[in-house]
């Protein structure tokens, strides 16, 4: 290899190097503040699945935050035992005990998810790889419907991803309870002297940094005139004759209190919008909800949606332990009611596919010429969990074949919503995924109605 190749492949591998000790001395150990707090996939509720929970007390090491969100390096106590699925494959040799398993070509470790039962077919996110050449132990061998995958120990090179608000920074003490060893910081850096200060704290007019005058060197005498006991001339401080602050800026230590809707700049020039809060739902708001859609078409009814708001009022740090535990109770049976409504819908599917009528030909033929122009396409109608009383207001775009939820419409100033319920409607406006509700809500400037409702 000649010199020159040898020589940029060395500067590659020793900047990779200095990138990761980089990665590494920003990392830092958190304490999660929670019980049945979920790892995830990916900074998103939406686009990703919960693989593994942690509780109260745990510690994990934070490799970077964004977004609300931490990714978190699986390395510690908390993850031991943490496990990931690798796929029988070519990539992999399994020994004749079926006990371990040779890594022949760089393969990826897929997290289980957890909200799936960990079903290896629904478990599609990977979050560690391993290099050939090595040997995974395998704990178990588990067949699919559609693959089979060794369950092995998950590797410390995997990541996750924490919700922040379920985390803070660990004391030494945490710390050490958990037997781990705190990141020491980084070494303090001196910044050069820019002030006309010397290396050894002498000012370059002969006077030390700290305003008396340096020491005279032995054998010298000092200038005539010069007052070698009397302290240098106070200076101004440097913002001296400079316009005093506004008087509507804020004082030091009060409290501003921002209103939805407020533009926030920051010291970076970036600007931040305050957007509002949604309401502290309740457990008695839930079960209310609850017996409302028992009474509903299980076909169509929104039991994924109330499933959600279950699992997010479990995770409040508020909740008390009970009261947790009924919610996430109530979560799984919703999930269970979910998994029938998917089955009745597919059948719905099937149905419609061989005995289509007249008018759903119509429909889906407008709707697939105008489906580019809009933001959601269906039958347009009222939500009973989203009624304005206990949670916001919306309304529900409904699949005109299925019956399944394709997104939640908001209100709109100059847009009367009520008098299309139960057409076929086009919303045209903005999509977005709410965090705080878990839905897909779109924010109207126009809804057409694309064919008229059966009597109207």
């Amino acid at each position: 290899m000649p010199v020159s190749r040898l020589f940029g492949a060395l500067l590659v591998v020793l900047a990779f190097a200095r990138v990761a000790a980089a990665q590494d001395a920003a990392a830092w150990w958190a304490v999660v503040t929670a019980d049945d707090v979920y790892i995830r996939t990916a900074p998103s509720v939406e686009s990703s699945y919960p693989f593994m929970q942690v509780k109260t007390g745990n510690v994990v090491k934070v490799a970077q935050d964004s977004a609300g969100w931490a990714k978190v390096l699986m390395v510690g106590p908390t993850f031991k035992g943490a496990i990931g699925y690798v796929r029988a494959d070519r990539k992999v040799t399994l020994a004749a005990d079926g006990r371990t398993a040779e890594v022949t070509a760089r393969t990826d470790v897929f997290a289980p998810n957890i909200s799936a039962r960990s079903s290896p077919d629904s478990s599609w996110k990977s979050v560690a790889r391993v290099d050939p050449g090595r040997t995974l132990a395998v704990l178990e061998t588990i067949e699919g419907q559609r693959d089979t995958v060794y369950k092995v120990p998950m590797p410390s090179t995997g990541e996750g991803w924490i919700n922040l608000t379920f985390l803070r920074r660990a004391t030494d003490a945490e710390l050490a309870a958990a037997g781990v060893q705190p990141t020491p910081p980084p070494p303090p850096v001196t910044p050069p002297a820019t002030d006309g200060t010397t290396s050894d704290g002498t000012a370059s007019d002969g006077t030390a940094s700290d305003g008396t005058a340096a020491a005279t060197p032995t054998g010298t005498t000092a200038p005539a005139g010069t007052d070698t006991g009397s302290s240098a001339e106070t200076a101004p401080p440097p913002d001296a004759g400079t316009e005093p602050a506004s008087d509507t800026a804020p004082a030091t230590g009060e409290t501003v209190t921002l209103q939805p809707g407020e533009v926030v700049i920051g010291t970076d020039g970036t600007t931040t919008v305050v957007e509002e809060i949604a309401p502290r739902i309740k457990l008695e708001d839930l079960e209310a909800m609850m017996k409302v859609l028992m009474k509903e078409d299980p076909e169509n009814a929104e039991v994924g949606v109330l499933r959600e708001a279950y699992l997010e009022y479990a995770v409040q740090p508020d909740t008390s332990a009970s009261k947790r535990d009924f919610a996430l109770a109530r979560a799984e049976q919703l999930q269970l009611r979910v998994e029938v409504q998917e089955r009745l819908q597919r059948l719905r599917r099937l149905r419609d596919r061989a005995d289509i009528e007249v008018m759903g030909i119509r429909e889906v033929v407008v709707a697939a010429e105008n489906r580019q122009a809009y933001a959601a396409i269906g039958r347009f109608n009222a939500s009973s969990v989203f009624d304005g009383k206990r949670l916001p207001l919306l309304f529900r775009v409904q699949d005109p074949a299925g019956g399944q939820t394709v997104a939640y419409v908001a209100p709109a100033e100059g847009l009367e919503l009520f008098p299309l319920l139960g057409q076929l409607v086009g919303v045209v406006g903005t999509a977005r995924y709410d965090q705080a509700l878990r839905v897909n809500v779109v924010t109207p400037v126009r809804v057409d109605i694309l064919t008229r409702a059966p009597g109207s």
